[in-house]
């Protein structure tokens, strides 16, 4: 059972060596990471197995000594890896703010432009009005003198018709007498 057992665990071993080996030589840096960590995790238990088979599974304190290098130095490994990772991420945070930043000064830019663009056309319509205010103050001034021209014509006119019913009613007045004084004198 003892070496049913260290095939398996050997077997197991080569597994992931080979698996450890195949991150190595990726080509992402970190995948290389893990598997220099695992290869050494590996190597350390490997060693710890054979020292264990070499002494015929004599259980010595010191044997375990490769095994925990393995560990530890996976440990150390992991850690560069997560500090690398880390780093990582903070350089493409600081890549995408400095696009933001560089997005953000286009978009002052762009409202800049646009704030002057729209200042122009107001400035325009303004100077459109004014004008427009002063032709219509012309012509209000226009119509306010034909006003008062219509006006004075039409108090003229009622002048010169209360002069002409006045001067027929003494015309009318006076026709009247006379024909009173007509018919007083002559006869029938």
């Amino acid at each position: 059972i003892f070496l049913v057992q260290n095939i398996i665990a050997w077997f197991l071993e080569l597994f992931f060596l080979a698996f450890a080996v195949r991150l190595i030589i990726s080509k992402h840096i970190l995948a290389r990471i893990i598997g220099s960590g695992t290869t050494l995790l590996i190597l350390g238990y490997t060693v710890f197995a054979a020292l264990m088979i070499a002494r015929n599974a004599y259980y010595d304190v010191t044997l375990q000594i490769p095994a925990k290098l393995g560990i530890t130095l996976e440990l150390i490994i992991f850690t560069f890896g997560i500090s690398y990772r880390y780093m990582l991420i903070e350089k493409e945070k600081q890549e995408y703010q400095k696009k933001l930043i560089v997005q953000l000064n286009e978009n002052v830019e762009l409202q800049g432009k646009v704030t002057r663009e729209l200042e122009d056309k107001v400035k325009e319509r303004t100077i459109e009005i004014r004008h427009k205010n002063e032709l219509l103050e012309q012509q209000k001034e226009e119509v306010e003198a034909q006003r008062d021209e219509i006006e004075a014509q039409r108090n003229q006119l009622s002048i010169q018709r209360d002069l002409v019913v006045s001067q027929k009613k003494e015309i009318t007045d006076s026709i009247n007498y006379a024909q009173r004084i007509q018919a007083a004198v002559l006869p029938h």
